[in-house]
């Protein structure tokens, strides 16, 4: 079986690690025309670092800091809402880290695995055609690739969900992210802890990333103009400390040391009812755009990644089809869980000051309160490999 990746991102280079790691045949196809460090900083939770380490073979990504401490704080003055510990607490809790890295390091440390020659660089997608044996993908190049398979993961406005007539309305979130980089001399007054500050309408992210070379940030505002949904169009930081005016001293003086950031307009999309469609199958942002509240992309990239691998390997015996649509029932019910935990997160994180932010706090505050690694565990407790388990038996229950 041939199989064809479209997208070299986090998703589909896991996804090709995965399926070359159990003997299958794949290339990877990415219309980028060279690998570059693009990218932030990402939040590898327990759920997919279990997978990194048991799935891929990666103990630990290079550069990637374990925050020892969740910090949330009163926007105004820094003060501490809630302090848990992550770190140690995490792994005794669920047998793997909370960690923080540089997108462009997790993907090097994903793509060191592939055999050679399997990317293909400068290949934009221009049509996908399939029939009873197979699907045709071209290529704007002329490039064209007979494959048994498809997993399209090119992203949010994926060119192969377009070309199945599979897109979905992009929704105005009513936000925009800007991300950017502090100097690394902040991160020695700071420390490596996770800091959440929490305000009216918007709210403010720092960890670090890269060996703590970088402090990492991401500013979430309100906007009522159309940005650009692309995750790395340049933003302006005037734009930022504009609306971080009156903020903690400590976010405001991030924001004036740093030059530069990228502006990514935040937009919601219906999580889809199926996955796969025919021999085509949808893995991460292409099939499941989540707002980034939860910090939990990246994560359900890897997930998905880890599925599909693994019930793409028995298609032989099962049937192409019943894996695929297995793939769909596993990953559907928990992507609609974590989009509706992300809505909720944009609500609490968000309150206007009164009242209700007053018992956010008092709650979030209170020791008897659940800790996040305890609220959430749910989430990073889950190993999706029970789900893979759970459906090779019922379908090797019911027969082809």
């Amino acid at each position: 079986m041939h199989i064809v990746v479209i997208g070299a991102g986090v998703g589909g280079t896991a996804m090709a690690l995965g399926l070359q790691q159990r003997g299958l045949d794949v290339a990877v196809f990415e219309q980028a025309s060279a690998v570059t460090p693009v990218g932030a900083g990402v939040i590898i939770a327990p759920n997919s670092h279990r997978l990194l380490t048991d799935e891929w073979g990666i103990d630990a990504v290079p550069g990637s800091v374990q925050p020892p401490t969740l910090h949330l704080r009163r926007w105004q003055d820094g003060s501490t809402i809630s302090e848990q510990p992550l770190g140690p607490v995490a792994v005794e809790r669920f047998g793997a880290p909370y960690v923080a890295m540089h997108r462009a390091d997790l993907l090097d440390a994903l793509a060191t695995g592939l055999r050679p020659g399997t990317l293909n660089l400068g290949k934009r997608l221009t049509g996908l055609v399939q029939d009873d044996e197979g699907v045709t993908v071209t290529f704007e190049d002329g490039t064209v690739e007979r494959a048994d398979l498809v997993i399209a993961a090119d992203g949010t406005r994926s060119a192969a969900a377009a070309a199945l007539g599979e897109s979905t309305v992009a929704r105005p979130s009513g936000f925009a992210a800007y991300r950017g980089f502090a100097p690394r001399q902040l991160i020695a007054e700071t420390g490596e802890s996770h800091n959440t500050w929490l305000g009216p309408n918007r709210h403010f992210v720092h960890y670090p990333i890269s060996g703590g070379e970088l402090l990492n940030f991401v500013a979430i505002v309100p906007t009522s103009r159309q940005e650009t949904e692309a995750w790395s169009s340049p933003g302006d930081i005037a734009d930022v400390r504009r609306a971080f005016t009156g903020w903690d001293p400590w976010v405001r003086r991030i924001l004036d040391a740093t030059d530069s950031v990228t502006l990514w307009g935040l937009y919601d999309r219906p999580v889809r009812d199926r996955l796969d469609f025919g021999r085509v199958a949808l893995l991460g942002d292409a099939a499941h755009p989540v707002l980034p509240f939860f910090a939990q992309g990246a994560s359900l990239a890897l997930e998905d990644a880890a599925v599909l691998s693994a019930l793409v390997a028995d298609a032989p015996a099962l049937g192409l089809d019943r894996v695929l649509s297995a793939y769909s029932r596993i990953r559907v019910p928990r992507i609609r869980q974590v989009q509706d935990a992300s809505f909720r997160n944009a609500t609490t994180f968000h309150l206007p000051d009164g009242p209700e932010q007053q018992r956010r706090d008092a709650f979030l505050g209170d020791p008897a309160s659940p800790s996040p690694l305890r609220a959430n565990a749910w989430l990073f407790g889950h190993d999706v490999r029970d789900d893979v388990a759970a459906a090779r038996a019922k379908l090797a229950s019911v027969g082809p």
